[in-house]
């Protein structure tokens, strides 16, 4: 790996708060995030790249710069041989204090026919914490064909066709482009998605919506729903065991449960770390660029440096800091997010 003058160390981002006339303030309650004063949040973007929504950097070098900094310089020193013109992923947490819009993403070849290039948003929910008996909104039921489809809409009758299932903490949904689904209240989630905000919504609740500012896309909507897929089965992940969650061609999502030392010698890609619970340090030594360093050991404490993370945290790690360690001062879950 040629050598630059990129800073490998795990890199905490300053999440991005977004009002919506669903959200609450129980990602302060439960995150700990310190939200603006008096306003619903509904979703804190804790990883993004997104035009105008670019997460800044909270420690280290690249201090109060931006993740579109660092992609566009250290872009191979970052995410290593990827192909993507900007960022791939985008990372939330969304707090449902009331039922979110019934909607559908598209896919790859939808989004950009129809979305000026945009690309397409499969994704996945982590159920954070969930309210007795909460529900989602998971794929339709009885409807056969496009046809059809649009009658119930023109005939109001979308709500009996609408699955809901029962969700509880620790659930993992995955969430294939082309899927009907809507969060329900009582519900926290972690979301991973593609790096695209493309969202037509078929149902609104019968919401007054004075400013036109939560329009309906029923034709588009329509279009883009996949009608022949069946849903993928739920998985409850609330477990104390580490396990892989999905593997798809946007992304793969595990569980680490740490309540032991973890030690990384070899990082091969990139990393995000979600922090679910718990709390620890990463500790590593600088590299620049090359991944030259070796796990931090007793011998070279002089050159140890920690980066202390906690619950609702999201942190980054380059794929050129290759070797480092996890020291958990309690039991730690957390999602890691790659390619």
């Amino acid at each position: 790996m040629t050598k630059s003058n990129f800073v490998a160390y795990p890199i905490l981002l300053k999440p991005i708060f977004k009002e919506k006339v669903w959200g609450g303030r129980n990602l302060e309650i439960l995150l700990h995030k310190n939200l603006p004063k008096e306003k619903r949040i509904g979703e804190s973007w804790e990883v993004s790249d997104r035009p105008g929504d670019s997460c800044k950097i909270k420690n280290g070098t690249y201090k109060g710069k931006d993740l579109r900094f660092l992609f566009k310089y250290y872009k191979k020193e970052l995410l290593g041989d990827i192909k993507f013109g900007r960022f791939p992923l985008l990372i939330k947490f969304i707090d449902s204090q009331d039922d979110l819009s019934v909607q559908v993403h598209p896919d790859e070849t939808y989004a950009y026919k129809n979305e000026n290039g945009e690309w397409g948003k499969t994704e996945c929910w982590y159920v954070v914490e969930a309210k007795k008996d909460a529900k989602i909104i998971y794929g339709l039921k009885g409807i056969k064909n496009k046809n059809e489809f649009k009658k119930i809409i023109q005939e109001n009758k979308l709500r009996r066709h609408l699955n809901y299932v029962p969700v509880r903490k620790g659930d993992f949904i995955f969430m294939p482009a082309g899927t009907v689904h809507a969060l329900l209240k009582g519900i926290v989630v972690a979301e991973i998605q593609q790096s695209s905000d493309v969202t037509y919504r078929l149902y609104d609740w019968d919401r007054k919506n004075t400013d036109s500012s939560r329009p309906l896309h029923i034709k588009y909507a329509i279009d883009a729903t996949n009608l022949k897929r069946k849903n993928p089965k739920i998985m409850n992940a609330k477990s104390k065991k580490s396990m892989k969650l999905i593997e798809c061609k946007y992304f793969t999502v595990k569980k680490l449960f740490l309540n032991t030392e973890f030690i990384l010698n070899k990082n091969t890609r990139f990393q995000i770390y979600t922090i679910l619970s718990g709390c620890a340090k990463i500790q590593y030594q600088n590299s620049c660029g090359d991944g030259s360093r070796t796990a931090p050991t007793k011998s070279s404490s002089e050159s140890i440096k920690n980066v202390i993370i906690k619950k609702g945290d999201n942190i980054l790690i380059p794929v050129v800091l290759q070797k480092f360690r996890i020291i958990p001062n309690h039991n730690v879950e957390m999602l890691i997010t790659t390619l």
